[in-house]
């Protein structure tokens, strides 16, 4: 976990005011709630679900051997340890964590398993305190650390369920790339609703492309225009590229020019859903000092094998995060 994302407690009395929070996110996975626990309890596991041992392949981690506790160091994700503090079997996990940079801080976190049908609903909750110099940081925090929750959970659900997480990163590095002229479809929704609008949104695109007889010229790329955690909406962008803009565009359709940008790019292997690991990565070293971001130019993601129904493959999609 990073606290160069997102700070804890800091474990000293000398503040006057120490704002608590609390994040929690839950999820229904398919399996007994005995199973599940098990799999949770033992942090030998956790190395491939965890929302943040992904964010830094360079990640240096230390498992007890009983897999009640271990120790990570990582330039991107800071230093810090978690371990197991009380537990009843089958159905609570309580843990105990420290970070040593980039700041000292403590907090707990509190895993419960509840049956549901045949399935278990588990809660994921993690309590602590900021110092007050950083009251201003409470929501922006909170918000981040349910989006990354709700990234772990996921994992761990096609973990447990399937025996894999269909999500590998891998880092192209830097690029200068051209100004590039498209056609596109903007929508303004909820976080939770990209996943069903976007394709809708591509259809539309595509046949819209069709009727006008134009011919992309690259890969499809959606580009983020506006991306709020604390509202949980965003703008987004669907587009195609052409040789250069049309003049007739009209609403919901429009046509424009992305700037040229020097851009650093992760590239994403695996299922849509796990979309998120790749632009946490991202973030994670822009919020950390390491990349400085471009805010003139909105981040974008390039599908450069888009996921179909005959595909043999899993899609590729290359992010994009205009830099300085």
């Amino acid at each position: 976990m990073t606290l160069q994302s997102y700070p804890g407690s800091d474990t000293g009395l000398r503040y006057p005011f120490m704002p608590a929070y609390t994040v929690q996110q839950e999820m229904i996975l398919q399996v007994s709630p005995e199973d599940l626990f098990a799999h949770v309890r033992n942090f030998h596991h956790w190395p491939i679900w965890s929302p943040w041992t992904s964010l830094d392949p360079d990640i240096e981690l230390s498992i007890s051997d009983s897999g009640e506790s271990y120790s990570w160091k990582s330039d991107l994700v800071g230093i810090g340890s978690i371990e197991l503090s009380s537990e009843v079997p089958g159905s609570e996990l309580r843990h105990r964590l420290r970070f040593e940079k980039p700041f000292k801080a403590e907090c707990s976190t509190h895993f419960s398993f509840h049956p549901h049908d045949a399935a278990c609903l588990i809660r994921w909750r993690m309590e602590g305190s900021l110092p007050f110099f950083l009251f201003w940081m409470k929501q922006q925090m909170v918000c981040g650390m349910e989006m990354d929750f709700q990234r772990g959970l996921l994992r761990l659900k096609s973990l447990v369920e399937t025996g894999q997480v269909p999500s590998h990163l891998s880092y192209p590095g830097e690029e200068q790339l051209p100004a590039q002229p498209y056609f596109a479809m903007e929508r303004r929704c909820a976080m939770s609703e990209i996943g069903d609008m976007m394709p809708k949104d591509f259809a539309a695109l595509h046949e819209e492309m069709q009727r006008r007889k134009l011919e992309a010229t690259g890969p499809a790329f959606c580009s983020y225009l506006d991306w709020s955690a604390t509202r949980k909406e965003c703008v987004y962008r669907v587009c195609m590229p052409l040789n250069e803009p049309l003049e007739d565009a009209q609403a919901p359709w429009v046509s424009a020019t992305r700037p040229a940008a020097r851009c650093f790019r992760i590239r994403h292997e695996g299922a849509y859903p796990f979309l998120g690991d790749a632009w946490a990565a991202g973030f994670n070293r822009i919020r950390g000092g390491s990349l400085k971001q471009n805010k003139s130019v909105p981040p974008f993601e390039v599908y450069e094998r888009m996921a179909t129904d005959e595909a043999e493959l899993s899609p590729q999609t290359l992010i994009h995060f205009p830099i300085r």
